[in-house]
């Protein structure tokens, strides 16, 4: 299965959706679309993914999380995940980055 992204902006909240799977063959695609909407949303902003359309996440998608994660950090904009199926959240609690995803921690 491919992978589907849509980014939308509301304000100073830039939602990317992603839908399908994310895996070695999609990160990267992924990946560039988070450090895209960071970029987008700029300091103060929120950068949300929308995960909900994501059937399957493997290590490689757990990185492309983190580095959309990291690029926030470093633009001081606020960054989560949200709407997880349940296998994706699964995954994401068993590498131990569901809070920091999540925005909990």
């Amino acid at each position: 299965m491919q992978l589907e992204i849509s980014t939308s902006q509301s304000d100073d909240i830039v939602v990317v959706r992603a839908t399908g799977e994310v895996d070695r063959d999609t990160a990267d695609e992924l990946s560039t679309a988070l450090t895209g909407a960071v970029a987008r949303s700029g300091p103060g902003g929120t950068v949300e993914v929308d995960l909900s359309g994501v059937s399957f996440l493997d290590s490689s998608g757990v990185g492309a999380l983190l580095t959309g994660h990291q690029s926030a950090d470093r633009s001081a904009v606020e960054f989560r995940v949200r709407d997880p199926q349940v296998t994706v959240r699964r995954v994401l609690e068993i590498t131990n980055v569901w809070d920091l995803l999540a925005g909990s921690s």
